[in-house]
């Protein structure tokens, strides 16, 4: 194998170039996904629905009866719904990655095939169910609410940081992966953690202040609390907080990428 770069402009190179390849194996990941189901596309839709209306069932049909007050209880199910959505597609990402090159031993064999494209991929396929989730919840928020805010248009923005995080983790771990299965097990065993030390079901200003410095620098954090401002509360994002995160991200998503790219060689070997 030929020798490949870790530079910064290598990442960017890449991700351009093979960005035609990386869209059809996207498409082709989410058409086989819903490949034999009897209710297709819309499943897609239908889940996140269905999620959803759990929500709203217990947080205003059940909890409104203890707190009284409805209006806080169906932006609570809301808030809740958008934050699991964001770190479910963090979670699904990385445990994904864990095993992707052995998923896809054809393609490690391939010389002249572009690896790091597959981390793309999932993440791809994974934003792709994101923003259906999205559109279903918007579309019951204006059933509820009467309204959809403009600064909806802003929410992408706000997923900048989390995709540059997740291809890091995803790059770090595809790797990992291939040397030994165990980091799958790990991964499994720890993503679920995510929803708790996540501002999910509780906002990021209402931990102590003596926690309040780990909880801004949670890579899931910006993109929970953007979305929620966005998509429900008619605001636009903290700018600088996504700015630093968007920086921090840049860096953690060299890293990555520089460390898949040192264990490249090895991959055909090990797979």
């Amino acid at each position: 194998m030929g020798k490949v770069s870790m530079h910064p402009r290598a990442m960017i190179a890449s991700m351009w170039i093979h960005r035609s390849l990386a869209w059809r194996l996207i498409r082709n990941d989410v058409a086989t996904r819903h490949h034999g189901s009897l209710i297709g596309g819309l499943a897609i839709f239908i889940q996140p629905l269905f999620m959803l209306a759990m929500y709203l069932f217990v947080f205003v049909g059940v909890f409104k009866v203890r707190r009284g007050v409805p209006d806080s209880t169906v932006d609570f199910a809301f808030s809740i719904f958008v934050g699991m959505m964001v770190v479910m597609l963090f979670s699904e990402c990385i445990n994904t990655a864990v095993n992707t090159l052995r998923s896809n031993a054809n393609y490690v064999k391939k010389v002249v095939f572009p690896l790091e494209i597959l981390a793309v991929i999932g993440l791809g396929s994974a934003l792709f169910r994101l923003s259906a989730a999205m559109v279903a919840m918007l579309v019951c928020f204006l059933l509820v609410k009467g309204e959809i805010h403009i600064e909806v248009l802003l929410f992408p923005l706000t997923l900048i940081p989390l995709i540059l995080y997740t291809l890091s983790a995803s790059w770090f771990l595809a790797a990992l992966g291939a040397f030994s299965t165990d980091v799958g097990r790990v991964t499994g065993f720890a993503t679920p953690a995510l929803m708790f030390i996540s501002p999910v079901f509780y906002a990021s200003d209402a931990v102590p202040a003596s926690l309040s410095t780990l909880m801004m620098l949670n890579p899931l954090t910006p993109a929970i609390e953007g979305a929620r401002a966005t998509l429900l509360g008619g605001l636009v994002p903290d700018w600088t907080l996504l700015g630093i995160h968007g920086a921090i991200a840049f860096f953690a998503a060299w890293l990555g990428f520089a460390f898949f790219q040192y264990c490249r060689s090895e991959f055909a070997d090990v797979i």
